[in-house]
């Protein structure tokens, strides 16, 4: 572990200059001025998520807690009453999509300057973000698992593809070249992704000064089915079947307790929403819970995976907070049937504590049991697929072999990551050593700087042109070069850089995954035990058995 020569951080805002509070005076001052009414909160720094919105004051659910005008929000309304951006998009932006023609009024008034009526607001923007699309290939390469890198990936090929369409406006618009360069596009974009507000005269959103501080909770989770110690079959089918059985009182599974102390769907996540208000033309923001002073007042920007918070938003959730809408994506599932039944494979995710979606679980259910040779025999196909659509298990061999290939799966999974969920939290412990050790150095190496000192540096950031200077380093297009990136994945710290984020992405995913082994195991063993005696002869490792960190895959 060494401590990193550069522990002077870069600037965090587009204009370069960080101030002590949550945003600066002269922001805060043009936005109050334009009429943005901030009812009970107000801008406020938050150890985690960097800036926010706090309650000033009692808050109750349902309480206005912020308002912006219409006209002060950047939109497809506000790019046509700008005659030569309008002209530009009318005359070479056929092609572009809403979200890429409010970047193109973006870049438009960031290249402006003091000329811009959104200048305070664009200089207190995020200088840089940490979405997919702006990866480079070692930070995407350390996501391992191949359906994340997939998707960064393509993130980033269509903003690549994205720049081309747009650099035809830019030129018309005779933006300065700093402002043509992908760096600044792929900053325009990721702050229309990130930043935007739902509003119904723009498929893209609308850029909202004040309103895109707030930080975000994720809503109730999506419909995952707990199993554990649910019947392993019904007496309909218990009857039929019970040739096979000992009776249908071997369907019920051994009692099992949920322990919901530390279940994450029974957090109360109720976060706060906005919506645009035509009768006041003015974008409104609600609390959705009761909040007290110096509070931090949450929004909800809808229900994501891991994956696709960094995709479309660029962060996760805090280091200890589970986010109960996570999906990890398993290894494929071969199908259940014999000959060419066998190449159909079932694509399955596992939430945060190991567990399939219902309609992932009716699906394994309705396979394995149309494959069962009892099921078959006795013509009850059609029977046992209504059994799983409603939810329910088919018998304790079907179950019992639907949860094998769930556990095999997920052995896989594990197994083809490079490193172990052991491996990264040594590394993320060790990250947030060399930080603090960093912090301590910067702070040694700015004491005694003046404000006046510390300005001057941070403006020197910015370009003759206004630009931060960083966007014309090279061509922001991906080649050999971003293998030297400052944020390369083998060297990271714990702050907001990529790789830290791969770390802590890769390493929830893998705990998701265990989760999913350990479960699948669990109930396999249930199935076992209801079995009986004659059905334990081939059973794999019981589930307190089962090395995670290595799994055991059952030959099927």
């Amino acid at each position: 572990t060494r401590v990193r020569a550069d522990a002077m951080a870069p600037p965090r805002t587009f204009g370069g200059v960080d101030c002590a509070g949550a945003v600066d005076d002269a922001f805060w001052a043009w936005a109050t001025a334009e009429g943005v009414e901030a009812v009970s909160c107000a801008p406020a720094l938050f150890r985690e998520g960097w800036r926010g919105v706090a309650a000033t004051g009692d808050v109750a659910p349902g309480d206005v807690v912020l308002r912006v005008p219409g006209s002060l929000l950047m939109s497809a309304r506000s790019a046509a009453l700008d005659p030569d951006l309008a002209a530009a998009l009318e005359t070479h932006g056929g092609a572009l999509t809403p979200a890429e023609r409010l970047s193109c009024h973006l870049l438009h008034e960031a290249s402006k300057g003091a000329h811009s009526r959104w200048r305070a607001y664009v200089r207190q923007l995020p200088r840089r973000y940490n979405l997919l699309a702006s990866w480079t290939a070692g930070e995407i390469e350390a996501l391992q698992a191949p359906d994340a890198i997939a998707v960064a990936e393509r993130a980033k090929a269509e903003m690549r593809a994205s720049h081309i369409k747009a650099l035809t406006v830019l030129k018309h618009l005779g933006l300065p070249p700093p402002f043509q360069t992908a760096n600044a596009w792929t900053w325009a974009r990721c702050t229309v992704s990130s930043r935007t507000v739902f509003v119904p005269f723009d498929d893209a959103g609308a850029l909202c000064p004040v309103g895109d501080l707030f930080n975000y909770a994720p809503p109730p989770a999506s419909t995952s089915v707990d199993v554990l110690g649910t019947p392993l079959g019904t007496e309909e089918l218990a009857a039929l079947l019970g040739g096979r059985t000992r009776g249908a009182e071997n369907f019920a599974a051994p009692s099992s307790k949920k322990n919901d102390e530390n279940d994450a769907e029974s957090v109360d996540f109720s976060a706060g929403d906005g919506s645009y208000d035509a009768g006041l033309d003015a974008y409104v923001f609600y609390a959705r819970r009761r909040y007290e002073r110096g509070d931090q007042i949450m929004l909800c920007y809808g229900k994501h995976t891991n994956l696709s918070l960094l995709e479309h938003y660029g962060f996760l959730l805090p280091p200890g907070s589970t986010n109960a809408n996570d999906a990890a994506p398993l290894a494929p599932v071969p199908g259940f049937g014999a000959g060419e039944f066998r190449k159909i494979h079932h694509r399955v995710s596992a939430d945060a504590r190991g567990r399939l979606t219902w309609t992932s679980l009716a699906d394994l259910r309705a396979d394995a049991a149309d494959a069962d040779a009892d099921v078959r025999r006795l013509g009850l196909a059609k029977r046992a697929r209504d059994v799983c659509r409603r939810g329910k298990a088919v018998s304790p061999a079907v179950e019992r072999r639907v949860f094998e290939a769930v556990r095999d799966a997920a052995g896989r999974t594990l197994l083809s990551l490079a490193t172990t969920a052991a491996q990264d939290e040594e590394a993320i412990a060790a990250a947030r050593d060399e930080t603090r050790k960093s912090a301590a150095l910067a702070l040694e190496l700015t004491d005694g700087l003046g404000a006046e000192a510390r300005t001057d540096e941070t403006d020197a950031a910015l370009d003759e042109h206004g630009a931060p200077r960083e966007w014309t380093r090279g061509d922001g297009v991906e080649d050999e070069d971003d293998e030297d990136d400052d944020d390369d994945a083998s060297d990271f710290r714990a702050d907001e850089s990529n790789a830290w984020l791969a770390a802590r992405w890769r390493l929830a995913y893998k705990r998701a995954v265990q989760a999913a082994y350990r479960l699948a195991q669990a109930r396999v063993d249930e199935a076992v035990q209801s079995m009986g005696a004659a059905g334990r002869g081939d059973a794999q490792a019981s589930s307190s058995d089962a090395r995670v960190a290595k799994p055991r895959l059952g030959a099927r």
